[in-house]
């Protein structure tokens, strides 16, 4: 995964059995402008995460890499205290602004409701 802005890019190594997701809000469907964007990509063994990459986009001046979000996914189970710590910690990372289109505070949340719902998925 890739995710490309003015010479700085986010990558992921590919990896056999990857399971990714990208989610993002925006006003509009129609509006390429979006106020936050996740990316998060995971492989599980037994049932572990084994490796984990997470990507934000909009809240920060460049695309983040969550590391210490990934950190706190790796080696453990894909379990409901698990998906709370990751985003406790992304909302942590996160390093939004105030702007026309939103809140600090708003897209901070954000980051955490967005990366449940991709980690709540590709646990299933």
């Amino acid at each position: 995964m890739k995710c490309l802005d003015q010479e700085k890019s986010v990558s992921f190594p590919a990896r056999k059995a990857i399971r990714g997701k990208f989610l993002r809000l925006g006003q509009r469907q129609a509006n390429a402008i979006s106020k936050i964007s996740v990316a998060a990509s995971l492989t599980l063994t037994n049932g572990r995460v084994d490796w984990a990459g997470v990507a934000l986009g909009a809240v920060g001046p460049t695309v983040i890499r969550a590391r210490h979000t990934e950190q706190v996914l790796i080696g453990q189970p894909l379990t409901v205290r698990t998906i709370d710590a990751a985003v406790n910690a992304v909302m942590v990372e996160a390093r939004p602004i105030d702007d026309v289109r939103s809140t600090a505070a708003y897209r901070r949340r954000m980051c955490g409701v967005l990366l449940k719902r991709i980690l709540t998925s590709l646990g299933s």
